[in-house]
């Protein structure tokens, strides 16, 4: 099922399309724990507005885009002081 996400974002769902480093950085910031790279963020939105095609896997890799950065974000806040608010995922009401 990995495979399939930098597949999300390549032109005509081509393998051949998929940027070289793509799927080196995704697998590495889930192994890590680090931040998704903005750039998938910003190929996700891309890619939905040239084909106009909104797929769950998608929405997923941008949802897990915001959520990983907001979650670093709250992170590094909690480090910085101790009164820091409990985690709250941003995209869940």
């Amino acid at each position: 099922m990995l495979w399939r996400l930098p597949l999300e974002l390549a032109p005509q769902r081509d393998a051949k399309n998929i940027p070289p480093h793509l799927g080196g950085e995704i697998m590495r910031a889930i192994l890590t724990g680090l931040p998704y790279l903005r750039a998938l963020l910003v190929q996700t939105i891309l890619r939905i507005r040239a084909d106009g095609d909104i797929t769950p896997l998608r929405v997923g890799l941008a949802k897990a885009a915001v959520t990983r950065l907001a979650w670093r974000r709250h992170e590094d806040l909690a480090r910085q002081t101790s009164d820091a608010p409990p985690w709250k995922d941003p995209l869940v009401r």
